[in-house]
């Protein structure tokens, strides 16, 4: 007997201590309920929501085949991404030339464009539009930077195979959507 009584000392105890900070409004007249009122509290957002991504059409101006110079070619396009094919804007890019003659490779490493070793670099449009002019003619590999790395341009979004791009002299190349395995 004495134990509970202890308890029900302790829970009345409790109870007073706590009341006040409930802030327990009086019984509603003729309902004999006690209304309890809380404030309203938001939680913090705990996960980072993205916007929705906008994919932004090329303008007119972007998509005019460029004249090269005189025994050169270019190259226009636009980069995107295979996640959700969308533009790859305002991002730095090179050709870099194939190895072998017969068998066309891309090189082993890349670590940035070099002019000195025969790269043509450029950065992406508003929309991921790629326009590289006074090309030299040639077989070419074409990377672009993705976050902690280059990453190069593939045949199609479903095949990871490097896209092989031939310019020749005095012609413009038109590579419309240019797959990359962009983040």
């Amino acid at each position: 007997m004495r134990q509970a009584q202890w308890t029900t000392v302790l829970c009345l105890l409790c109870v007073s201590l706590l009341a006040p900070l409930c802030s327990c409004s009086l019984p509603e007249e003729g309902t004999g309920l006690i209304v309890m009122e809380r404030k309203a509290t938001t939680m913090p957002t705990l996960i980072p929501t993205a916007a929705p991504t906008t994919v932004v059409a090329p303008s007119a101006e972007a998509t005019a085949t460029p004249a090269p110079a005189s025994g050169m070619g270019c190259l226009v396009g636009q980069a995107v991404t295979v996640v959700n094919g969308a533009g790859i804007p305002g991002t730095t890019y090179y050709l870099a030339p194939a190895l072998g003659d017969d068998d066309p490779h891309p090189p082993v490493m890349y670590a940035g464009p070099d002019r000195e070793q025969g790269h043509v670099p450029g950065t992406s449009g508003a929309a991921g539009e790629i326009d590289l002019r006074d090309v030299p003619p040639g077989r070419y590999y074409l990377a672009i930077w993705a976050p902690y790395d280059w990453v190069l341009a593939m045949t199609s979004s479903a095949s990871e195979e490097p896209l092989l791009i031939t310019i020749e002299a005095d012609a413009c190349t038109d590579l419309g959507q240019i797959w990359f395995s962009w983040p």
